[in-house]
């Protein structure tokens, strides 16, 4: 069996680390697996270099051989780095995301696919709404959920 530094002379030997994502982009990307999927259908099935996902605590990114995972997103934009260097953004909202061998998964409630989808005085009645709700005593879970439906608006 040939090793890295035999298949990629320019290295010196060990210059790349053995069974990372540098040795993928040096090697030649290895795809992640995805899945985008609402109740209603699917809404993206293939392949990507990269997907950043609204987390809790901020946007976080997965490459191929991520460690497994699962997380609950917030509402915000999910990205996609597509192979042809073309990307693609949803915004979702209620959303899990899973990741295990190079497949990501991620299941939401909501997603907006393209800017015309918006309902525009809807969304500024839900937020002029959710704004006066945030001005009430409330506890931390609630709190929580007023955040995200600011953010999702």
């Amino acid at each position: 069996m040939s090793t890295v530094s035999e298949m990629l002379p320019e290295h010196p030997d060990d210059g790349v680390y053995r069974g990372s994502v540098a040795d993928d982009l040096a090697m030649g990307q290895v795809e992640l697996e995805v899945h985008v999927v609402s109740p209603e259908r699917a809404i993206y099935e293939g392949q990507a270099h990269w997907v950043v996902a609204p987390g809790a605590d901020g946007s976080f990114g997965v490459w191929p051989r991520h460690a497994s995972l699962v997380a609950a997103l917030t509402s915000g934009t999910l990205r996609m780095g597509l192979p042809g260097r073309d990307r693609v953004e949803y915004t979702v909202r209620g959303a899990f995301l899973s990741v295990k061998s190079n497949v990501v998964t991620i299941l939401v409630d909501t997603v907006l696919t393209s800017p015309d989808q918006v309902d525009v005085p809807a969304v500024q009645a839900e937020l002029a709404e959710t704004i006066e709700a945030m001005s009430a005593r409330m506890d931390e879970a609630e709190y929580v959920q007023l955040m995200d439906r600011r953010e999702w608006c």
